[in-house]
């Protein structure tokens, strides 16, 4: 099983997929590092958290008099979580910066189109596999097998061209609508599927190559034989390699500046953000060149995202709690 599924399970596990990070943690597992990243703050706090007991019932959040936080059993039965005001910060998914990081792992050309707070459809971009030859590509976060018959039917059914159609998974697929799809030459793919990590990067299975060779079917599309989907493995390995070594030099400033920040806060002085690293130094700490460090910018939003944490207070005393 891919270890991002229970990722992709989740969005379509609820409307508004937002939580407090306790329950993104226990959500998502062996995930979580990697998209922590794509988490953003909504500005609301939790009026519940999630139990320490994997069956038990969400606990109720209770404000005291004397600003102390805690999670109780609505029922009595005892349990008792101390909190602090961070736990209950609520966390939605940045779908802008998941755009892009799978846009990158599929090879894809990303889309620029505007995203509302909690979108249904993200429109991702396009597949090009050679010169005017470009291919839309669309995001549909069902909730129920009714929406996705309701949303993806239209979809291919309107379509100008032929279409790739992902969900998070399939569990939420009508039985009638991937050949509906096909019919319109449009597929139907699931991410849970086509995309695993590679430490903490997002990186395309060798499934995704086959649901490719099936678009290429329904298509009609001919590939010229000299057409490689993916880079060279090599090239690839050694890229990912520099971008964990820069989101683990970032990760590693972010935990050193929460941590100062904290103590500070705990000696009743003022927290102050720890300066950011310039990105020679970045590079240089990271042990790759300044062009390389352009590079994984480009290539993973999510080293510009931790970017952006590190340059903010707020941001930074919030990260991982």
């Amino acid at each position: 099983m891919s270890t991002l599924r229970p990722f992709w399970q989740f969005l379509e596990s609820r409307p508004r997929p937002t939580a407090v990070l306790a329950e993104w943690q226990r959500c998502t597992g062996a995930a979580f590092k990697a998209i922590q990243p794509f988490l953003c703050a909504t500005g609301d706090s939790a009026t519940s958290y999630p139990n320490p007991s994997s069956d038990g019932r969400p606990l109720r959040v209770v404000h005291h008099r004397d600003a102390t936080v805690v999670a109780v059993d609505p029922e009595g039965e005892g349990t008792r979580v101390p909190l602090a005001e961070t736990d209950l910060a609520v966390f939605g998914v940045d779908f802008k910066g998941l755009r892009g990081a799978v846009a990158s792992a599929l090879g894809l050309t990303t889309s620029r189109a505007a995203l509302d707070g909690k979108p249904v459809v993200v429109p991702m971009g396009y597949w090009e596999p050679k010169p005017s030859a470009a291919f839309p590509v669309v995001l549909v976060r069902p909730t129920s097998s009714q929406q996705a018959r309701d949303i993806i039917q239209p979809l291919a059914a309107t379509a100008e061209k032929p279409t790739l159609i992902f969900t998070p998974t399939r569990e939420c697929w009508p039985d009638d609508v991937p050949n509906y799809c096909q019919r319109r030459k449009c597929l139907i793919v699931p991410l849970d599927e086509i995309l695993d990590l590679d430490g903490t990067s997002l990186v395309a299975t060798d499934a995704w190559g086959r649901h490719l060779g099936a678009f290429c079917q329904y298509a009609a599309l001919t590939l010229p034989a000299s057409f490689h989907n993916k880079r060279p493995k090599r090239r690839r390995a050694d890229r990912a390699a520099k971008i964990e070594a820069v989101k683990k030099e970032l990760m590693a400033h972010i935990l050193a500046a929460r941590d100062h920040a904290f103590s500070l806060e705990q000696s009743n002085r003022e927290p102050r953000l720890l300066k950011r690293p310039s990105k020679t130094e970045l590079a240089r700490r990271a042990s790759i060149k300044a062009y390389d460090l352009t590079r994984c910018f480009q290539d993973d939003p999510q080293i510009k995202q931790l970017w952006n944490i590190a340059g903010d207070l707020d941001l930074v005393m919030k990260y991982g709690r």
